[in-house]
This record gives structure tokens, C-alpha cells and sequence, in this order.
């Protein structure tokens, strides 16, 4: 499976103790196999609800992060957008997996 995201990061300018990503539009497709960028079948959006919030630090979690928590009331949960996109995919009616045909063989008698 090929799993993609619209990304937007913010790092803290005089390092990089903290970063804050923001994840949308979460799609996925089957994958053909082949390190090479080309995908099988059709892209599938898939929904989710809101955002994906991913806040990451080198320290101790920042307190701006926490009073940004409280103030838009944000609740922290678990979320694999890999693991999302193989429960939700088969709903679209894509396959996951594609399996590759069998070489021909010549058989000699």
C-alpha cells in the first residue's frame, strides 16, 4: 500500500527542539511492487475527522503546545495513518493486495 498526506511543518527557528505538523488529505492505493513512484489503481482520499496534529520535541513537551491544547480544547489520541488507510481502504472497494501473475513456464517433455 502506498499511503500519502498534504503535509504542513513548523520548526522552531533558532533550533530544532520542536516540531508541529499538521497532516490532510490522507490517501491511499495499492502498491505494484517497484520502488520507482508509479502506483496501481485508483487514489482514494480517506476520512478523516479534522486534522492530524503531530507535535514533536527533543526535551520536555512545551508549554505553549499545552496551553494551545487547552485553549482550542484538542484531545491527545493515537493515530497511524498507515494503519488507518488498511482499515478504511477495502470500504472503497480497492484491493489491498495486488498480487503479481506467475511467469509462464515452458514445460519440455
Amino acid at each position: 500500500m502506498y499511503v500519502s498526506y498534504r503535509r504542513e511543518a513548523y520548526v522552531t527557528p533558532d533550533d530544532s527542539s520542536v516540531r508541529v505538523t499538521f497532516d490532510r488529505q490522507i490517501a491511499a492505493t495499492t502498491f505494484t511492487g517497484a520502488f520507482d513512484g508509479r502506483r496501481s489503481g485508483e487514489v482514494h482520499i480517506l476520512p478523516v475527522d479534522g486534522v492530524v496534529l503531530e507535535v514533536k520535541f527533543t526535551d520536555r513537551f512545551p508549554g505553549w503546545v499545552a496551553n494551545m491544547a487547552r485553549m482550542f480544547e484538542l484531545e491527545r489520541l493515537s493515530f497511524a495513518k498507515y494503519v488507518h488507510c488498511v482499515m478504511q481502504l477495502p470500504r472503497t472497494g480497492a484491493r489491498l493486495w495486488r498480487m503479481p501473475r506467475p511467469a509462464a513456464r515452458e514445460v519440455v517433455s
